[in-house]
């Protein structure tokens, strides 16, 4: 039996094409003999829809915000939907960026850093009161850019290997511990408290010249690879 869709003949007693399932027609030597060598199943497997965490956490995301909204407008409450909105795209990052995320550790903690940041400083625009938002620069930024640079000083010399990754995004904390203090500096009344940006900024720098310094041997070996020297 030949089929005119797949173009291979096949033997047996089958007259529907295994592969296709289109009719078959008489071949060339008159069909053969009548061994079912491709048993049929026609069975096919049901296609099921595939609910995934992005499906549930938009779902729940736009059902929540906009029962937020209407609370804020029907009852003429201070607008609080807006952090909640931001806190449930936190989640999402951390959900999806980093406990299901198959990426390194190093790409994690800089999501982390950026997203914590991302969502602090949306607070600062949505209080007028300077009591209310004070604590995000005087406490929170600093804490977050220092407790990052310590992980990623841990992480590179448990990690050596890939010391690369790690150094690189480590830096890109060092630039983010840098923001606090020109903030101290130049930022007139928005800090209150000091002495956490001037000290997130001694710990970035700390972490990243002890890990410049010990692993000076692997970084010389790495630009020489690099740069074929």
């Amino acid at each position: 039996m030949y089929c005119k869709n797949c173009g291979i003949e096949t033997r047996g007693s089958l007259n529907i094409c295994p592969l296709c399932h289109n009719t078959l027609r008489v071949g060339a030597d008159g069909g053969g003999d009548a061994i079912d060598v491709y048993p049929l199943r026609f069975k096919r497997a049901q296609t099921r829809r595939r609910i995934t965490f992005d499906n549930v956490f938009w779902f729940a995301f736009f059902n929540i915000v906009s029962v937020c909204v209407l609370i804020n407008v029907f009852f003429e409450t201070e607008f609080w939907s807006f952090p909640v909105a931001v806190g449930l795209i936190y989640i999402y990052v951390l959900v999806k960026n980093t406990i299901l995320s198959s990426s390194d550790t190093s790409i994690k903690l800089f999501f982390q850093t950026v997203a914590l940041s991302v969502f602090f400083i949306a607070l600062l625009f949505f209080f007028d009161d300077r009591s209310k938002i004070g604590w995000i620069i005087d406490y929170v930024l600093p804490i977050i850019y220092a407790a990052s640079a310590l992980t990623y000083g841990v992480l590179i010399f448990i990690r050596v290997n890939n010391f690369s990754n790690y150094i690189l995004y480590e830096f890109f904390v060092l630039l983010l511990g840098v923001i606090p203090t020109l903030l101290a500096e130049f930022g007139k009344d928005l800090v209150g408290e000091k002495t956490p940006s001037y000290v997130c900024l001694f710990v970035c720098i700390f972490v990243f010249m002890s890990n410049i310094i010990f692993s000076w041997k692997f970084i010389r070996h790495e630009m020489k690879k690099r740069f074929h020297v």
